[in-house]
């Protein structure tokens, strides 16, 4: 069961304010500098429970992902990478959250990208909760962890001719979401 530290989060559920949040994950291409692309739409919610645990899942359609050059997306989104015809959403199960009264966050869940699922660990911060300007009660939430792509069979590769990788096999998640509760 999902288990909170603190009791400052209300029993109900927390909804995305989609305005006010991002989705982002970053690959190292040439072994250089960072290939960066983001969702431009995505769910998330946070169940609070009166015992005072806490669930939070979410998703996103492949097809939102976010990159500047046309060619590309449709590359990962061909069978090379994320095979959106086959695999059209990834989705996020917490199996466990921790929201310390320090305001650390350690969650733990279940990511399915590809049709595999494969345990993923976050860590960050929270904050609030804070009334907003239209009175609603409102938490933020900013998270970081990692991937292995090659887990999901997103394992295209090839290399440079000094033998460095084209694209990296971490893929690094990033997310600052900011919720309110109905």
């Amino acid at each position: 069961m999902t288990t909170a530290t603190t009791n400052r989060i209300e029993a109900g559920t927390w909804a995305l304010d989609s305005i006010h949040s991002v989705a982002n994950f970053r690959v190292k291409h040439f072994g250089l500098t960072w290939l960066r692309g983001r969702f431009t739409e995505f769910e998330l919610t946070l169940t609070a429970s009166e015992d005072g645990s806490l669930k939070i899942e979410g998703g996103a359609p492949v097809e939102t992902i976010d990159f500047p050059n046309p060619q590309l997306h449709g590359h990962l989104m061909g069978p090379d990478f994320f095979d959106a015809e086959l695999h059209p959403r990834l989705t996020f199960s917490s199996t466990s959250v921790e929201l310390a009264d320090d305001g650390t966050a350690l969650i733990k869940g279940d990511l399915t990208m590809r049709g595999t699922t494969n345990p993923v660990e976050l860590k960050g911060t929270w904050s609030g909760p804070v009334e907003g300007l239209g009175g609603d009660t409102r938490i933020g939430l900013e998270i970081s962890g990692e991937v292995d792509r090659f887990a999901y069979g997103i394992s295209w590769a090839a290399n440079l001719p000094g033998g460095s990788e084209v694209l990296g096999k971490t893929v690094k998640l990033e997310g600052e979401f900011e919720l309110a509760r109905q």
